[in-house]
């Protein structure tokens, strides 16, 4: 899958007048630091995550000023590092929410709210996208698939 053209499309469904915003993608990971994640995380990613992963280390969303230049104004999809800072943190902080049933890869940019594929011992093609809130919240099943998931949270069809 070509998961720049599935994001490009999605922002290009929900273009408006009022605010100019654009995904940026940054280099691909190497195996090594997706092996790393995966030893850190202890568990094997969705092989959808790893695709989009090797292709772009991380997606984030840049938002055009009056003046015409871009700045990053949030985060799409977490870089490695960050999918690693992002599960140490919620383990670490909310062991009593079972945070490890979720490979977090993403965040709603509020309310601490993460979004996260289930963990499986057999490293699925893909897996069921979830909302985890930190508070009491039940999670909330947002997608059947990563590819939907981003294609749905990219274009505003999506909420939490």
């Amino acid at each position: 899958m070509d998961w720049q053209i599935l994001i490009i499309n999605a922002y290009k469904s929900r273009m408006s007048v009022e605010l100019r915003t654009r995904p940026a993608f940054r280099g691909g990971s190497s195996e090594s630091e997706i092996d790393h994640l995966e030893f850190v995380l202890g568990h094997c990613l969705p092989r959808s995550l790893r695709s989009l992963l090797l292709q772009s280390n991380g997606v984030a969303e840049e938002l055009q000023l009056e003046s015409g230049d871009w700045i990053e104004s949030s985060i799409v999809v977490y870089s490695a590092e960050q999918m690693i800072d992002a599960n140490v943190f919620v383990r670490q902080t909310f062991p009593e929410r079972d945070p490890m049933r979720y490979c977090y890869f993403s965040g709603a940019g509020t309310d601490g709210i993460q979004f996260g594929l289930p963990v499986a011992a057999d490293c699925p093609d893909d897996a069921e996208v979830f909302a985890w809130y930190p508070d009491q919240t039940p999670d909330k099943f947002l997608a059947d698939g990563l590819a939907t998931f981003l294609a749905d949270w990219c274009s505003g069809q999506a909420s939490v």
